[in-house]
């Protein structure tokens, strides 16, 4: 059967690094190279072996899937480099890294549904950026910080749910000293095709919203209004719930509530009130954390008397479905869950009460083949 499984394999042991060193500058296969510029089409992986003075880069149909953190530090020199028909759908925090002399970065055309807030630290040579015709439906705040040098972005083109999540890009769009083209909104339907520059932020009511989490009552939402928090509501079929995260995927909002014995919650946000959608088991449950690792929202029930379990959120079904236990060893009663990139490398860090913390490492094997 086809398809993709990911694992999250326990670390051993870790090796020690050894300083890179440019290779003889050479034009890797499906390439085509000059001395200082190279086009490459349909390669299976990223491509490195190039010229130690390469200043532009052209990368069509890519086989990668994402694009991870340090991805073109093997390439400080290029001063242009363009992503176009590419099937990956994920750029992670500091996929830039080290690309000091950067001005001119296009991203269009490709199948990008999520980059990370820090996908872009590090740019400060950078002057134009196009992120044109991908699927992006929001873009996470901060996401141009640092990057003063701006005077040409492309927004165009991306499905953009014109709800809260964009204002911050109205409110930045009205300081920068920029060129900014955004595209039309295609959600909510109220607002559908309509201009992102012609919407108003002050027309958007958006407040800070806090969940309250007890065993001993329902958990309450209390919202921002007049200089403080008030209680909004609380939330039905949800006692013995002491701890409550939150995650967005496809436009929506999901709740995952714990319960130390019984069963775990998640709940989606139906515009006026959060709805159940699943029950978990919980055997001495702590923690039900929501992590995005690579291009998978996942989320992890700890558990005291029981295996931990992985899920994955299959976008099909908007179900989270079980895709690994942690172990063996068992976690000795986990309380909390962290995913770190590193070197272009997933872990996940699982903090005990009773043993020692667990690393894992985030895998994808391809059984297409």
């Amino acid at each position: 059967m086809g398809g993709v499984v990911l694992l999250l394999l326990l670390l051993a042991g870790a090796g020690v690094g050894v300083a890179w060193r440019p290779p003889k500058g050479k034009c890797p296969p499906r390439c085509s190279c000059s001395k200082d510029s190279a086009l490459c089409e349909g390669s299976p992986e990223l491509p490195e072996s190039f010229t130690p003075t390469l200043l532009s880069l052209s990368l069509v149909r890519l086989g990668v899937p994402q694009l991870k953190a340090g991805s073109f530090l093997k390439m400080p020199t290029l001063h242009l480099l363009l992503f176009t028909s590419n099937s990956f759908s994920v750029i992670e925090d500091d996929a830039f890294a080290g690309l000091a002399y950067l001005q001119y970065l296009f991203i269009e055309d490709n199948e990008i549904g999520s980059i990370s807030k820090n996908a872009l630290r590090g740019l400060r040579s950078l002057t134009h950026l196009s992120l044109a015709n991908n699927r992006l439906e929001a873009l996470p705040r901060f996401l141009f910080r640092g990057l003063d040098t701006l005077t040409h972005v492309d927004l165009r083109g991306n499905p953009f749910q014109c709800d809260c999540r964009v204002l911050w890009i109205l409110q930045w769009m009205a300081t920068v000293n920029a060129s900014v083209g955004t595209g039309a909104c295609a959600g909510p339907a109220a607002l559908a095709r309509t201009q992102l520059q012609h919407l108003e932020p002050a027309s958007f009511k958006c407040r800070s919203v806090v969940l309250l989490a007890s065993a001993s009552q329902r958990p309450v939402l209390f919202q921002w209004r007049a200089g403080r928090f008030e209680r909004r509501t609380d939330i039905p079929e949800a006692e013995g719930v002491y701890a409550a995260r939150h995650f967005h995927a496809a436009g929506q909002v999901f709740l995952c509530l714990t319960r130390f014995i019984g069963d775990s919650m998640v709940m989606r946000w139906d515009g006026s009130m959060f709805r159940p959608l699943q029950l978990l088991p919980s055997r001495g449950a702590h923690v039900f954390q929501p992590l995005l690792i690579a291009r998978d929202q996942l989320a992890i029930l700890g558990s005291d008397f029981a295996f931990s379990q992985v899920f994955r959120l299959e976008p099909e079904q908007g179900l989270l479905e079980p895709l690994q236990e942690l172990g063996p060893p068992t976690l000795l009663s986990p309380r909390a869950f962290a995913h770190v990139t590193l070197a272009g490398k997933h872990f996940l860090f699982a903090a005990c009460f009773k043993g020692p913390t667990q690393i894992y490492q985030h895998h994808e094997l391809d059984l297409s083949a």
